[in-house]
């Protein structure tokens, strides 16, 4: 897998891409099953569980929380801030993904590392191109 890091910032100096902007970044891989196999971050939910409650049920779980796209989408909106994050995409054909993750059980990893920079981590060398044309600081991992 070809890894690539983000460092962009915004102007208060804050890890600037968001989770909204990463899932764009592969809307491409929609159709994927996704997991949170880790989460800290701020945030509102608007549902049955606080942010706290969240992060501890994803971490419980042998490999995290399956979210379809709209309800990713929809936990994005409502985080301020992530801190640390894995976010892996499988292939419907296959199972979830174990922790810790191994490359050959994902098509796609995005990790967030301790609000320091972004890591997207794919077999698919376009997605790579599209984070470097996305974003201004980055730097390739083969």
């Amino acid at each position: 897998m070809q890894r690539i890091e983000i460092y962009d910032r915004d102007e208060a100096g804050a890890l600037a891409p968001d989770l909204g902007m990463l899932l764009r970044l592969v809307e491409k891989y929609q159709s994927l099953r996704w997991y949170l196999v880790e989460l800290e971050a701020i945030g509102q939910l608007r549902g049955p569980e606080n942010m706290l409650e969240l992060e501890k049920h994803i971490a419980s779980s042998p490999w995290g929380i399956e979210f379809d796209w709209d309800t990713l989408n929809a936990l994005a909106k409502q985080i301020t801030q992530v801190i640390n994050m894995t976010l892996a995409g499988c292939r419907r054909d296959q199972d979830p993904p174990s922790k810790p993750l191994r490359s050959a059980d994902v098509e796609v990893v995005i990790k967030v590392v301790d609000s320091t920079f972004c890591v997207v981590s794919t077999r698919d060398p376009e997605l790579v191109s599209l984070a470097q044309r996305r974003f201004s600081n980055t730097k390739l991992i083969s």
